[in-house]
């Protein structure tokens, strides 16, 4: 591993094109400690009007955000443990398969915090304005907007200019004209000048004495000026020339104005489009949304208490924005796309294997953290080894990371920087599995590169290694390890207790053997020149493995009249694509009463009707057609030919295994090879608006809206 980048955190020198990675710790969670002054508890909350959503309390337009601690994350899993809003550190517990099968459940804090606290303390802005924002100085807001601002327009006039005289005077003139708030602000302020002593104008005692008491003009400051890139030390308008006070002018130091434009560089985002401010208010309100805008929508966390001699010593991944306890130090990339992937990579045997070696005591400290070796960003723009031409390795791990991450709705702002728009992916723990293999063998390939016939890559800097490894270095190494493929076995081998609960439940270390048989199936591409595809079936972040989307008004004002209405003709197969539609948008395992409600809801969608607000019901009827109009006799329909059907569909899907039935539980859930039953247009638009209104209004609630002899019949068809 000594051929990868070892650190990933950011500082003065660091190679152009690393991670620049940097770690914060946002609260510390001590009882004892400044910061939980600032926790708030369920109790608390509830008591002064708070309204629970989820895991955020709201109030009027306030947010108080979860307060996340290392125990709730885990390897592509942000719902690992819940607090259930209980205030003891013991009552924390793991989740159960079925929450995550779940993907509007969300894991609960001991404790929430204020949501602008949080911003001010993952804002990627400079410390002096959140400091400023923080304490509501608007004196210091005005000044820090005006840094910013005056720094990006030096940036846009001068990046391209060596050094040399700048005519910085003249800009700040212009600068002010166009930003009148900046006019009571000393142009020193903006840091330009570096330690160099003030001067005054070679002719100030001529000058002062037939000024008298008129306000110098900007022409006549400009003229009297040491130099063009000296500056006052006093607002335009109140610059002295007087006998009693004069001003003094200080000269702008190359290495501050360098400093600023590669300062206004990092923010340049800000200023697209450019701010329009004319006054402190604006300039207030701009502040804020900066704010706002540069807070992350998501977090990459690695738990700081670890062990060597635990399953894993690396052990973090993405997670909503909230507040962060010291215990889960936050990790922010300055690339958006390779972020995306730096938990998998973090996550990987590859990764942890060298890690652990560093670590001696119960701490992942910072010191360690920065030792990291982590595979340079460049590498996920290269071409898949064994894949398709044209393919990069960001092209083949999104889909993979995709998946196994975006399995709740409050990670949307993740699935949006993978560039998918979708509904979350079902957690499904076979997929996982075969989805994390493939994940570690690719990394395994991208740690420990080998050539087309299996052996080591040459260990040089024009092969993409970090340094020209010494001869007798890489003697040694191949005299352990002949192969790659060597290697990966034994580091799979130093990972005792997943070995352990492997064998316990399959009699196997399943986990080693399936990595080496995808480890070789990409070699074998390697060599041949035959792309791997994926073990997968559906392939990774296949749209048929996703929950069903939510239906909202505004969805529905898009869709065109009778876009889910039933075509004419024959209806065989109607009742197997419905009822395999509500079985694909499921949960995972759902009552057996739910799924065929849902269904008989979909195919008489005169039921669901009275259940809508008018404007959903109008688009409702808009979508389906005559269908969702109750008959005239207001009966319910016929148990004849329906209920035939119905039961035909449910002893097809049953029996191809496509419907898993527990008697027991009393549930129905999808099977292996659903997806392949095509269930797009109608089915799936009907069951997704039914879906929507159930979670919404609940089963119960929507029954109840109905006849007495239709809530009867709903009862009777659906138990």
């Amino acid at each position: 591993m000594g051929r990868t980048p070892r650190a990933v955190t950011r500082g003065r020198g660091e190679p152009s094109g690393t991670w620049s990675c940097r770690l914060t710790c946002q609260f510390e969670t001590y009882t004892l400690s400044n910061d939980s002054i600032i926790f708030r508890e369920r109790e608390e909350l509830e008591a002064n009007g708070w309204n629970l959503q989820g895991n955020v309390f709201h109030r009027d337009k306030e947010e108080c955000l979860p307060l996340y601690e290392a125990k709730m994350v885990h390897h592509f899993d942000h719902r690992w443990a819940s607090f259930d809003g209980a205030g003891s550190e013991e009552a924390a517990a793991d989740v159960p398969q079925e929450d995550k099968r779940n993907p509007d459940f969300k894991a609960m804090p001991r404790y929430w915090v204020d949501a602008r606290e949080v911003c001010l303390r993952s804002a990627d802005l400079p410390k002096g304005l959140l400091t400023a924002l923080r304490s509501r100085d608007y004196s210091m807001i005005v000044l820090g907007v005006a840094h910013l601002l005056f720094a990006h327009r030096l940036r846009q006039t001068f990046r391209d200019q060596g050094r040399g005289s700048r005519g910085l005077f003249a800009e700040w003139v212009r600068f002010v004209e166009d930003y009148p708030f900046a006019r009571r602000l000393k142009p020193t302020q903006m840091g330009l000048c570096g330690n160099n002593p003030g001067v005054l104008p070679a002719n100030w005692m001529e000058l002062a004495a037939g000024a008298g008491h008129q306000r110098p003009t900007f022409l006549f400051l400009a003229r009297i000026a040491p130099g063009p890139d000296y500056l006052p030390a006093a607002p335009l308008d109140d610059v002295d020339i007087g006998l009693q006070n004069i001003t003094a002018w200080y000269a702008a130091d190359e290495e501050a104005v360098s400093g600023t434009l590669e300062f206004a560089g990092r923010y340049r985002h800000l200023f697209e489009p450019m701010p329009k401010l004319r006054n402190e208010g604006d300039v207030q309100t701009c502040a804020e949304e900066w704010l706002k805008e540069t807070t992350p929508s998501w977090l990459i966390g690695v738990r700081d208490i670890t062990n060597s001699t635990n399953e894993r010593t690396v052990v973090g991944g993405a997670f909503p924005l909230s507040a962060v306890g010291n215990n889960l130090p936050v990790w922010t990339a300055s690339n958006q796309l390779p972020a995306v992937v730096l938990p998998a990579l973090l996550s990987s045997f590859a990764c942890d294997f060298p890690s652990r070696l560093k670590v001696g005591g119960t701490h992942l400290n910072y010191f360690i953290a920065k030792q990291i070796p982590v595979l340079h960003p460049d590498v996920f723009d290269q071409p898949v080894p064994w894949g398709t031409s044209g393919e990069s390795m960001r092209d083949w791990l999104l889909p993979r990371v995709l998946e196994l991450t975006y399995t709740t709705r409050d990670l949307e702002p993740f699935a949006g920087d993978c560039g998918w728009a979708g509904p979350p992916f079902r957690w499904d723990e076979e997929r996982r599995f075969l989805l994390r293999c493939e994940l570690e063998a690719a990394f395994f390939h991208l740690y420990l590169p080998a050539n087309d016939r299996g052996d080591w890559q040459s260990p040089r800097r024009a092969n993409g290694t970090g340094h020209d490894e010494a001869p007798e270095h890489f003697a040694e190494l191949t005299r352990h390890f002949p192969t790659p493929r060597d290697a990966v076995d034994y580091i799979v081998e130093t990972f005792p207790i997943v070995r352990r609960k492997d064998e316990t439940r399959y009699g196997e270390y399943r986990t080693k053997r399936v990595i080496l048989d995808l480890y070789d199936a990409m070699l074998t591409g390697i060599a041949t020149g035959e792309p791997y595809g994926t073990v997968l079936d559906p392939p990774p972040a296949d749209p048929s493995c996703c929950h069903a989307p939510r239906i909202t008004v505004l969805d529905l004002a898009s869709l065109a009249d009778g876009e889910w209405a039933r075509p004419q003709g024959d209806q065989t197969g109607a009742e197997s694509a419905v009822l395999a539609a509500v079985l694909k948008a499921a949960v995972g395992p759902a009552p057996i009463r739910t799924v065929r409600l849902t269904a008989l809801l979909a195919m008489e969608p005169w039921l669901l009707t009275a259940s809508l607000s008018s404007e959903e019901a109008r688009d409702w009827r808009r979508l389906v057609g005559p269908e969702a109009t109750a008959p005239e006799s207001a009966t319910v329909p016929p148990r004849g030919s329906a209920n035939v059907e119905w039961g035909k569909a449910v002893r097809q899907l049953r029996g191809a295994g496509l419907l898993v039935e527990d008697l027991a539980a009393g549930t129905w859930g999808p099977g292996s090879g659903l997806a392949r039953i095509e269930t797009g247009g109608w089915p799936d638009g009907r069951v997704g608006m039914v879906m929507e209104v159930l979670r919404r209004r609940n089963a119960e609630e929507v029954i109840r809206a109905l006849p007495a002899t239709v809530r009867d019949w709903i009862n009777a068809e659906a138990a």
